[in-house]
Parts: structure tokens; sequence; C-alpha cells
């Protein structure tokens, strides 16, 4: 019997060789992305999971608070004291603390010279509390000693390639030969931070480092990654509920130390911690400082709606046609019920049947995937892995898609079919109309799900046009930011007339911070009204440049002056403020200068007032910035040049840098780059949803084609006699497809409305963005109108220009 089962389903494909390949391919697309989709977002849930201990680690975060108790910002990242503190205070608690510390280190290794991104500071209890494995060295003194490094297997090959790097020595800075003491197995992808180089942390205790003071005294410092090792199923809300006490305790102990005025409210009013469990990190956090970029659970749950509507869409296909052509087997289910079937067997079979095309859709599926997944693996920058045998929740996700799906299909003819009456079924009595209201409602629910795709993908593209469009206040093209030295400080106006030499060079500014940065830093700010000295009440971030900053990035000003030589005291008591910090003051922009101000150990007056400008992101508003000159903390340098001659320019760059830091290698990037990498994300988005509004419009078409040949098909005889009764082609095209048109036009009454809520609230994360325009959509709408009417004439013209001999004389 299921042989016979077996032998009927693949006849009927052979068959209907058209309806089949819309079935399976269709079904088959559908499939990949839904896998490969799944592939990612498991990839996703499983960050550093492969911890053992990743349930009780968490990581320190640190909160500031404006004088009105709103949130100033949140650093990723705490200063050096708190880890040891923390540990030290609440031993019961606190099994374990380690701290690293990132740095962009130069490395001589067998004279060979490197920049190392990957390189981390770390104490020797990382392998206590992570799960590092050891192919070198001993984990429980790798990192005691000073000067001390372990590599991961990837750098070891790499810079020693066959040779034994344990005991080798690595320059570091110059300064110190650091021993190789460990290798260890390289960090898995999926983990939220990666490191190549861990240095031992007990080497900064060094004062011509960094010092053992300033590890355990300071406060502001905020660039410490700190972990903690909990017991089980410790409640974290506890050792949160301990915080404020913390903090008032070692702050003000720090303050009466150093002869600091003690604050009119307790410093836990002012700042905070906060405990992140590892595992959340990935998905859920978005601070400043992050280590590396996170991924975002918004973007899982929009992977697992846009999976989901693929394999609808594609289901849909399937189950329209399937339920459209089922009707046409009429007559075999009344012989088959004549010569004995029971309903129970038709039912097997119509189910059977529905399964081997979807177990035939899944093969192709298969293929799809191995083909495409390297691609979306770059696509997605990551490393994606597919396997049904070593992954069994993902065949088990599979598996059931599979049954859903082949169920589902099979679902109208097992169960309605099935229970026809045998004689109206061998007159051809069965009710065989071509509308359907549950078709209809497939059909809209596709193109819902296509136009409401293409709609978002326009909106998307349109906010990166607007972030790569607006005037964000000063003029990025064409300049090329390049890490100072102290050298470069100690020769600022040397090297600077050096490089003015060349004419391709127009200006060149040094500052802390250049736009794209972060502006992390504040120093607290007081100013002085009717003699009445005030604190100010939100974050003043500050921008330390030197005097040719505000010319190098074209910055306007709209009051006061520039910073000049020729005035004294500006290098030392003159600030120039921003608009949004002259209106969060309660100032005008003419009586702001000439203010007197103090910040932080700064005593000065207000010179200027600068056009505000975007420092940070657009997803990010403009916050108030005072700007002051300073030369100690400027550690980088901006060249604006005329653009005629890039790679002449660089060479010339490249030949002055070796003269300032000679046996670095030449490094600079470009600061509009630097901008379009912070969107990439944003650019990752409206790709992948280009990428799935046109699968999903394919997918849509295939099935409207095969239900526009199928609606033809059954009005064969109508079409006859309306052409000989003088329809003309026109006529017959206009009717077939009208009844389609309408299905897409509900489609766009549907999908405007979810489409708006969607991407209103996507824009709603950035501080500046485009405004949603309505013929967008109306545009969206026309090309889902013209793409189903093209699909659908085809069918219609190639009917009405049937002879009509013919279809009247059809069956």
């Amino acid at each position: 019997m299921f042989k016979n089962y077996f032998k009927i389903a693949f006849r009927n494909i052979w068959k209907q060789k058209g309806y089949s390949f819309i079935n399976i391919f269709g079904l088959a697309v559908g499939l990949a992305c839904a896998i490969l989709i799944i592939t990612f977002i498991q990839n996703e849930l499983s960050y550093d999971k492969f911890n053992k201990k990743s349930d009780r680690i968490y990581r320190v975060t640190r909160e500031w608070f404006n004088k009105n108790g709103e949130s100033s910002f949140h650093l990723a990242r705490v200063a050096p004291p708190i880890g040891p503190l923390l540990k030290n205070d609440f031993p019961q608690i606190i099994r374990e603390e380690v701290r690293f510390l990132h740095d962009n280190a130069f490395l001589e290794i067998n004279n060979n010279p490197i920049i190392e991104n990957n390189f981390y500071w770390a104490e020797q209890s990382a392998f206590k509390i992570f799960t590092i494995d050891f192919l070198e060295g001993d984990p429980e003194s790798a990192l005691k000693e000073p000067n001390s490094l372990v590599l991961t297997e990837s750098a070891a090959k790499k810079y020693f390639r066959n040779e034994d790097p344990l005991g080798k020595t690595i320059k570091y800075e110059h300064q110190l030969d650091m021993k190789v003491t460990g290798v260890i197995k390289d960090v898995p992808e999926n983990s939220h931070f990666h490191y190549d180089f861990l240095a031992s942390f007990i080497t900064l205790y060094d004062p011509d480092i960094i010092g053992r003071k300033t590890l355990e005294t300071n406060w502001g410092s905020n660039n410490y990654i700190t972990y903690l090792m909990l017991p089980e199923n410790f409640p974290i809300s506890e050792l949160k509920s301990k915080v404020p006490e913390f903090i008032d305790k070692h702050m003000l102990q720090v303050m009466r130390e150093l002869n600091m005025d003690l604050p009119e409210n307790p410093p836990h009013t002012n700042t905070t911690l906060h405990f992140q469990k590892l595992t959340d990190i990935h998905l859920y956090s978005h601070l400043t400082s992050e280590v590396e970029p996170n991924g975002d659970i918004s973007i899982v749950y929009l992977l697992i709606a846009i999976a989901l509507f693929m394999l609808l869409i594609a289901c849909i296909n399937f189950m329209n046609l399937a339920s459209a052509r089922s009707t046409k087997r009429a007559k075999e289910i009344g012989v088959r019920k004549v010569m004995g079937a029971e309903k129970t067997q038709l039912i097997k079979q119509f189910l059977g049947e529905s399964m081997i095309t979807v177990l035939i859709s899944l093969f192709f599926a298969l293929i799809i995937v191995e083909v495409a997944l390297r691609p979306f693996s770059d696509f997605m920058q990551r490393e994606l892995s597919f396997s049904l045998t070593g992954n069994p929740v993902l065949f088990g996700i599979i598996l059931g898609i599979t049954l859903f799906v082949g169920l589902a299909a099979g679902a109208y003819p097992a169960f309605v079919l099935s229970s026809f009456n045998p004689v109206k079924s061998l007159h051809d009595k069965l009710s065989m109309s071509r509308k359907s209201k549950f078709r209809s409602i497939l059909v809209v629910l596709q193109f819902t799900i296509s136009i409401a795709l293409i709609i978002s993908m326009g909106i998307v593209y349109s906010q990166l046009q607007f972030v790569q469009s607006k005037d964000l206040g000063y003029n990025k093209d064409h300049l090329i930011v390049l890490p100072s030295s102290q050298k470069i400080k100690d020769n600022l106006d040397s090297f600077k007339s050096q490089l003015l030499q060349n004419p391709e060079i127009k200006m060149v500014t040094s500052s802390r911070l250049v736009p794209s940065d972060m502006l992390l830093n504040s120093w607290g700010a007081d100013i002085y009204d009717n003699g009445k000295k005030e604190a100010v009440s939100f974050r003043l971030a500050v921008q330390e440049v030197d005097y040719d900053f505000i010319d190098t990035y074209q910055l306007k000003m709209l009051k006061g002056r520039n910073f000049s030589k020729d005035y004294s005291t500006d290098d030392s008591a003159a600030f120039i403020l921003n608009e949004t910090a002259v209106k969060k003051l309660g100032w005008t922009n003419e009586n702001a200068v000439g203010k007197r101000l103090d910040y932080g150990s700064h005593e000065g007056r207000i010179i200027g007032v600068v056009k505000d400008f975007n420092f940070e992101t657009l997803h990010n508003e403009i916050i108030p910035i005072i700007m002051l000159i300073t030369h100690r903390g400027n550690n980088q340098v901006t060249v604006r040049i005329s653009g005629s001659d890039i790679a002449g320019t660089l060479g010339f760059l490249k030949s002055k840098w070796a003269q300032y830091r000679p046996g670095y290698p030449f490094d600079y990037e470009f600061i509009n780059q630097s901008l379009d990498n912070l969107y990439r994300k944003d650019q990752k988005l409206g790709t992948a949803f280009g990428i799935f509004a046109v699968i999903a419009i394919i997918i849509a078409c295939l099935g409207l084609f095969g239900l526009a040949s199928y609606t033809a098909e059954v009005r064969t005889k109508e079409i006859g006699v309306r052409k000989v009764l003088g329809a003309t082609v026109s006529n017959i095209t206009l009717l077939i497809s009208k009844e389609f048109l309408w299905l897409i036009i509900a489609a766009n009454i549907v999908a405007w409305p979810i489409a708006y809520y969607g991407m209103n609230k996507w824009l709603s994360e950035f501080a500046y963005s485009t405004s949603i325009n309505i013929w967008l959509f109306i545009a969206a709408g026309f090309l889902a109108l013209f793409i189903a009417l093209l699909t659908v004439s085809y069918q219609s013209i190639k009917a009405a220009l049937q002879n009509p001999v013919k279809s009247l004389k059809y069956e």
C-alpha cells in the first residue's frame, strides 16, 4: 500500500511539472532562508556560554547621574580600584574578581615592529573565572610575575611559526622585555571580547607605567573591564543593594586623603554600579565603551520574524496550490471510494503526498544552505556552521517545520476531499469554484509581508542617505587622523610646520578625541551668576584641542572668537562652548561670551560659542560640549588635505611619520570612513531587508503565477464562450487579472500601517532621522501591483489568445 502511495505521489509530481516546480522551489527557498536565520540566531544566543561558570560571572559597569537624577551616561568599564575593593568588602559573596585593560600595544617580535590591537593586561585570576584552555604553560602561574605574557595559539603561529614560543622575549613599547609564559587556545568566536595577548596585570604597578597608587585610588580613570564570580544561584539584587554604602565609604575616603571638598550629597547619588550577567552582554548591553560591538536582541527578534515570514510565504504557496489542484482529483477520489477505499486511507495518501513534496523541498533547501552559508556568514560577520547531526536543536526545529508544513498543506485534500460523496464526485458535481476566501486571505498575507519588507528596505536606505547627506556641522571630507606620540606632542609646532610645507596639506591640529569618538570625559563645572558660584547640574563633556582644531574641522563660530596664540591666557583660562551647552546653562549666545566658568582645575572665561556639530553618531543627541586648550592629552593628530593627490599625500605623511615615530608602522584613518563604520549595522539591516524583500516577492509571485494558471484552466470554457460572443484579448486579460489585483490592493492596506509602526520604532533609535515619506508607501504599493500584474497577465493573455474552438472542446 505504501509503495502505491509513493508511486502515485511521484506520478502526480511528474505529471504537473510546472506546479511541482513552483511548490518545491518556493518551499525550498523559504526553508533555506529559515534555516540560515535559525543558524545565525543559535549562534547569537550561544555567546559566552562556552565558559563553564558563565551563569556565575558578572561584569561591573558604572553609571553617572545629573543633579536632577537623570542618567548622564553609562560605561561598560569602571575605575581600577573597584574590583579589588568589592572582593575585599564582600568576600563571602565575591569568590573571584579580574580586571582587564585594553592596550593598542607597540611590540617588537624577532625585531619586527607591530601594532597589536588585541593586547590586554589581565590579572592571574582570569584563568580561574573564565574557561581558558592552556596548550603550554601553567595557568596557576602564567601571569603571576611582572612582564609575563600569554599568547593565543593563532598569535603564536603567526609570530613564531614553527618555533616553540615558550620562554621567548617580546619587547613592549621599546620599554619592557616581556617573557612568553603560556600558549592558550584561541578565544571562541562566540565571545563578547577577543584577545591575542594577555600580559600580567601586576606589571602595571610599576610607577613608570601606571603605578600602584593610581590603581588603588583613582576613581576617575574608568577604562578597566572588571568581572566578578559569585556563588551558584546567588541573587544579584543582594549585592546591588550594598552598592550605595560601598561607593560612599570608598569615594569619601579618597576625597579625604586628597584633601578634596566633600560633596553636599552622598557620592552614590552621583554614580552607581551595575552587575551584568556574562551571557546577557552580547545581546542586551549597548553601553558606552563596550569592549567590542555587541549584537542586539531586537535584531534577533526581527530575524525571527523574517524567518517566520519567509517560511509563511513559501507555505502559503504550497497550501494554496495544493488545495487548488486537489479539487481536480475529485473523480479519482470517487473511483477510489467506489473501489472500497476508506476515508483514513485517503487521508494517509494525501498527507503522504504532501510530506513527500516537503521532503523533496527540504533536500533542495539543504543544498541551498550549504551553498549560501559562507556568503551569509561573511555578510553577518560570524563564523557560522551548519550540521544536523551535531546540532540536535536545529534538527528538531527543521523536523518540526517539515511535519507542520507537510500536514498543513495536505490537510485540505486529506480531510475535506476524502469526505466527498463518491456519486457526486463521479458526476463532477463538486463545487469547482475558482474563488476561495481561504486562498484569497493567504495571497493577501503573502503580499502584505512582501510589501512591508519593500517599504522597510526603502526607509532604511532613506535613513542611511540622510545620515550621509546631513550637515554634521563640520566638513568631514579629506580629514586624515594619525595617532600622536610623546615626541609629536613635545614638538607639535615643528611637526605641523613640516607637514604644512606640502601644498596638499591645508591644516593640521591635535586633540584628545576626534568626531566619531565617544565624548566620555567630564570634569565638573561651576558657573558664576551675579558673583554667586553655582555647580552645573548636567554633564558638560570636555573636548581637549589645540589652537587649530576649529579651523581644521571648519566649525562655525556663532559668537566671540576662536582660540588664539595672541592671547597668553587662552591655553589655560579660555573656554569655547557649543550651542547646546549655552542653552542648557540658560544663557543666550550673546551674553555667554565673557562669563566666568570653572571647569575641573581650570578657572577662566568663555571666549566663544560654536555652532552645534554632531561629534558622535546620529544615534545620539548633541550633548553640551566645552572645548579648552591642552597638549598633554592630545593623542590624535588630524590633517586636512586637498584630496587632489591622496596617494602622494599619504606617502608624504608616511615619510614624516618615520621621522617622528621611527620603527612604528604607519597608521591612519579617514574620518568619513570611521563614520561609515559606525553605521555598518544599519547598512547591513537595509541590505538584509532588500535581499529578503526580493526573495519574498519572487516566492509570492511564483504562487500568484500558479494560481493564475489554475484560474485560467478552470475557466477555459468560460473564456471560449466570451470570445465567441465578442470579448477581446484585453477584456479577457482584465477579467482574469482584476480579482488578483484587488487582493494586492488589500495587501497594501494591511501592510502600510504595519510597516509604518515598525519603521517608526526603528527610526526612534536615531536622535536625528529622516521623515517617513508617504510616497515611499505608494511606490512600494505600485511596485507590488506592477509585479503582480506582470505575473498574472502572462497566464491571462495566454488563456485569452487560445483558440475558442479548443476552449469549448475542453474536457
